[in-house]
């Protein structure tokens, strides 16, 4: 009997209407993700870190049925209305996609001041506004999916980028977690 797996665009095809929120879609790994999003008939809802990103993204996406909106990695009141704003707009969400991050390498004590800050806002804090202000939504609901995106390095020692394993591995300990504290 055929599965999923021998017809992989079955399973893409099941996001058409369905309402995602997404993070990092100006990245490399986010704008695969955004593309194929729009490819099978999503509803998006952009989170963009930066303001700047904002527009581009808009202009992008002229034509598809998108929210776009700059929420600031720490701005929670941000996040609620932008989830708030994307349910009106779009529908209830069915989804978070964190496609949010950021890679940099410097061995301890070389690494720039603010290097720690950017990693952590990027790699985990991102994520975890986002998450905060659409779980209530998708317990309500009793469904939903978080997908983040990780690192295949962590766990694995790599001089120069303990910053970089340390926020994701931060990530990967926050998702691992979310998934027993929101399983029922």
């Amino acid at each position: 009997m055929p599965t999923s797996a021998d017809h992989p665009t079955a399973d893409l095809d099941r996001l058409r209407d369905r309402t995602i929120v997404v993070s990092g879609a100006t990245g490399a790994v986010g704008g695969a993700v955004l593309e194929r999003l729009v490819e099978h008939g999503a509803r998006i809802a952009i989170a963009a870190r930066k303001d700047w990103q904002v527009s581009r993204l808009r202009e992008q996406l002229a034509g598809a049925p998108t929210l776009v909106a700059h929420v600031g990695t720490h701005d929670t009141e941000a996040a609620a209305g932008f989830v708030k704003g994307a349910t009106d707009a779009l529908g209830p969400i069915d989804a978070l996609v964190s496609c949010a991050g950021a890679f940099a390498m410097a061995p301890v004590g070389r690494d720039p001041g603010r290097q720690a800050s950017e990693l952590f806002d990027a790699n985990f804090f991102a994520a975890h506004t986002l998450t905060r202000a659409v779980v209530s939504a998708l317990r309500r609901r009793r469904t939903g999916n978080l997908v983040f995106t990780g690192a295949a390095a962590v766990g694995s020692a790599t001089r120069g980028m303990a910053l970089y394993l340390a926020s994701k591995a931060a990530l990967h300990e926050y998702a691992r977690t979310l998934a027993a504290e929101v399983r029922d």
